[in-house]
């Protein structure tokens, strides 16, 4: 059993906008999803966290497709291995590619998974570095959090439940 980490306020400088590509090459852009919270997923196939968290991700976008959005970006990948990878395991999100890394550098991306939570102007606002128990929260509760005036580092966690992994 795994536990999931906890979402924190973001700390550190990061350049927000990009356009990459998608799995079938179609430009996406950050500034398409303005208007609503928006969760971005740094992972590769190879991470075993990032592979237990991304159909996690799927299942909380289903729950809070009216209010939320999901974009997943693939980190220093060969693009055939994530289009097979997803192949395999269809997303109900779009998978963006950034094989050189230059979007997951700009967003100080060192550890996978990392995944940013924005608020509907594209602010990034919390973040966690670790997988996180997206069974365990809905869009309403992220909306509160991303909405509370005091979201600095004196913002509470988001206490979750351990993640279930099927290691026993």
């Amino acid at each position: 059993m795994v536990h999931a980490g906890q979402l924190a306020p973001v700390d550190r400088p990061i350049k927000p906008d990009f356009s990459l590509r998608d799995l079938d090459g179609k430009r996406v852009s950050l500034d398409g999803f303005r208007g609503r919270t928006l969760i971005v997923h740094f992972f590769a196939t190879w991470c075993e966290p990032c592979r237990t968290e991304l159909p996690a991700l799927g299942r909380f976008l289903a729950r809070s497709a009216d209010r939320a959005s999901v974009l997943a970006i693939s980190v220093a990948e060969p693009d055939q291995r994530v289009k097979r990878f997803f192949g395999q395991t269809p997303a109900s999100f779009p998978v963006l590619l950034d094989p050189d890394r230059h979007v997951a550098k700009s967003w100080n991306v060192d550890t996978l998974p990392t995944t940013y939570l924005l608020d509907a102007d594209m602010k990034p606002a919390l973040m966690i570095e670790t997988e996180f128990a997206w069974d365990m929260i809905d869009a309403e509760q992220i909306d509160a959090l991303l909405l509370k005036p005091n979201r600095t580092t004196e913002a509470p966690f988001v206490e979750t439940a351990p993640l279930e992994t099927g290691d026993k």
